[in-house]
């Protein structure tokens, strides 16, 4: 979904900016998919070939396993 400047305002630090001006977001349960696939793709390398940079790959992992680490940790206390 893209949102506009005024509509992202108030999503500081939970969007990006994309090539044409619009602000880019999307649903948590997406994300999570998309984290859970990559790490998924990541564990048979030699079925996947993956189209990134070895470096941003790696990145790209290592932000997934995070992300899902945070999804599993208490939000309230």
């Amino acid at each position: 979904m893209n949102l506009n400047g005024n509509e992202a305002s108030t999503m500081v630090g939970r969007t990006w900016k994309d090539d044409s001006g619009n602000y880019e977001v999307a649903l948590d349960v997406m994300h999570t998919l998309h984290c859970v696939n990559k790490i998924r793709k990541a564990l048979d390398p030699e079925y996947y070939h993956e189209s990134e940079s070895p470096r941003i790959h790696r990145m790209h992992v290592d932000h997934c396993l995070d992300y899902l680490r945070q999804t599993c940790l208490p939000r309230y206390f």
